[in-house]
């Protein structure tokens, strides 16, 4: 809220600061979900070694969230955003990959990766097995569960 004109740097820089002085803080993980989503909202890019591309720096920062700090909390939020990057890069068999991390790694599936999962395949892939697959896992106490007993049937 402040009106300097720096601040977001200044706000990345301090986050980053967080995660090098207290890397063991449950604050760090958070402290880099932050940081992307910073990230995220100014729209930088840089180029990824892994993808051998550039992508948004937001991916790399949720991505050193889930390799770094698997078991927090912040993890399953930075998975997701992850994933809808990949997707909005339209690298959808990555996406694809990582909403099923996501939903593998979280029982309640709080961000309905199962249902993302079988969209991507049934939509972007046209792999109709794993569509079949993934609406399966879909939870009973997910918005889209009636919806993905359909699609399993179609």
């Amino acid at each position: 809220k402040s009106k300097r004109r720096d601040k977001e740097p200044d706000a990345r820089k301090t986050l980053s600061e967080v995660v090098e002085k207290y890397p063991g803080s449950p604050w760090a993980p958070r402290a880099l979900v932050m940081r992307g989503d910073l990230e995220a909202r100014q729209g930088t890019y840089q180029r990824d070694e892994v993808f051998g591309g550039s992508v948004p720096t937001a991916a790399l920062t949720y991505r050193a969230v889930v390799e770094r700090y698997a078991s927090s909390e912040a993890a399953a939020a930075a998975l997701n955003k992850l994933a809808r990057i990949y997707a909005d890069s339209k690298r959808f068999d990555v996406a694809a990959a990582t909403f099923q991390e996501l939903g593998t790694r979280d029982a309640d599936d709080w961000f309905d990766a199962w249902f993302s999962v079988g969209e991507i395949y049934e939509k972007r892939l046209k792999d109709n097995a794993r569509v079949r697959t993934a609406y399966a896992c879909v939870l009973s106490l997910s918005f889209h569960y009636a919806e993905a007993r359909k699609r399993i049937t179609r």
